[in-house]
């Protein structure tokens, strides 16, 4: 099994520094998901910050 490098999340547009961070942390977390982190990080990408605190709790 290869690894591969953690996924980033794309700046698409302007992100407060604690929007990048809580993305940061879900993706840290979602190592005990069963999706790809892949699909993840372009949700987390264009997620709201309320959106945001949804995924996280």
């Amino acid at each position: 099994m290869s690894i591969r490098p953690d996924p980033v999340i794309p700046e698409t547009r302007l992100r407060r520094a604690s929007t990048t961070e809580k993305s940061e942390r879900i993706l840290k977390m979602s190592h005990s998901l069963t999706l790809t982190r892949s699909v993840l990080a372009d949700t987390l990408a264009e997620a709201t910050p309320n959106q945001l605190d949804f995924i996280e709790r």
